[in-house]
């Protein structure tokens, strides 16, 4: 990894939240100060950051998995077990990227009769841009496939309604902090993406979708399914949800190294991670030479991962932010000036 970067704690929490969501401050008391200060040291430092891994012929992997922080338990090419396969390091969205796919469609006013067929729809779009995409299971009950942003999407569908104050007001955070002033293509392209804001139609399409959508058979299993007919890597968590952080990383081909948090905090703390720069290569990938198609997918993505967290937690997780060090604008050489002989 060359890329030099900061890492920034921007909120304390999050202004939304479940009261029996997963519980961030309570994890991180029950872990103890020590423990936390460990974390939080790691969080800070180099290490934090890994590169995504690259295949057998040195590419980085272009598919992507799930932000939860838990353990991986058996990793799967569709429904067939990898045995004696290397866990390997992929970007990371909330849900894999179909979930940010159907994001992007539900906030372009693009989404299909169902939520379930929109999933699908999402699906289809990433095979016919060639853009991998992997996601999660873990323990689950009936119909539910162990993904929190795939069971639950049709309370987060809601919640961007419910929520849309806040989640304007995290956005608009996120627009002065996200954002590196460096001249790398990386950040060039991130502040192109929030440069125009189109929150009011993402979140007048996110209603009326929920609305459309009320009471209409759901199963997260169904989604999963789809994902793993696609013959997708597809990781099994185990253990119960102990993120007591949330780490947003905008540098480019690298990722959260959550195993490395789960060992120095001695399995007692987690973090979610999401790599900005994923959404940022799905939006760029799936649109093309639109910008204006590519910005409405990227915050209709950011908005849907504030959604999960809005659903999933009760909103007592500080959050970080990873970005690429700030370089100043270089000054032009100056031609000699030419004197008379």
């Amino acid at each position: 990894m060359d890329t030099e970067f900061v890492v920034e704690k921007i909120a304390d929490d999050l202004p939304f939240g479940q009261a029996d969501g997963i519980a961030g401050d309570k994890i991180a008391e029950a872990a103890g100060l020590e423990v936390m200060g460990r974390v939080d040291t790691l969080i800070t430092s180099p290490a934090i950051l890994v590169d995504v891994d690259t295949d057998s012929e040195g590419r980085m992997l272009d598919d992507d998995g799930c932000g939860d922080g838990r353990v991986t338990a058996l990793i799967k090419r569709g429904r067939n077990v990898l045995r004696n396969s290397v866990n390997k390091h992929r970007a990371k969205v909330f849900g894999g990227g179909s979930t940010m796919a159907m994001a992007d469609l539900v906030g372009s006013d693009r989404a299909a009769g169902t939520l379930s067929e929109t999933f699908g729809k999402a699906i289809d779009a990433l095979e016919d841009g060639e853009i991998d995409f992997g996601a999660h299971t873990g323990h689950a009950e009936d119909g539910s496939c162990g993904c929190g942003a795939i069971d639950k999407a049709p309370a987060m569908v809601g919640a961007v309604g419910t929520y849309a104050e806040q989640i304007e007001g995290v956005v608009e955070l996120l627009k002065d902090k996200l954002v590196s002033k460096s001249q790398d293509g990386a950040a060039a392209g991130l502040g192109a993406l929030l440069a125009d804001n189109h929150l009011s139609d993402i979140f007048k399409n996110f209603q009326a979708f929920s609305a459309k959508t009320a009471g209409q058979e759901y199963r997260g299993k169904t989604v999963m399914d789809q994902i793993a007919g696609e013959g997708k890597i597809i990781k099994d968590l185990e253990g119960g949800h102990l993120e007591a952080r949330i780490i947003l990383n905008c540098v480019r081909g690298t990722t959260v190294n959550q195993g490395l948090v789960h060992e120095v905090s001695d399995g007692k703390a987690d973090v979610f991670a999401v790599d900005v720069w994923r959404l940022q290569d799905l939006a760029e990938r799936l649109h093309p030479d639109d910008i204006t198609k590519q910005q409405r997918a990227f915050q209709s993505m950011v908005v849907y991962t504030l959604s999960v967290a809005a659903i999933l937690t009760n909103g007592k997780l500080p959050v970080y932010v990873v970005r690429p060090v700030e370089e100043p604008a270089r000054t032009p050489e100056r031609e000699p000036e030419l004197t008379a002989a």
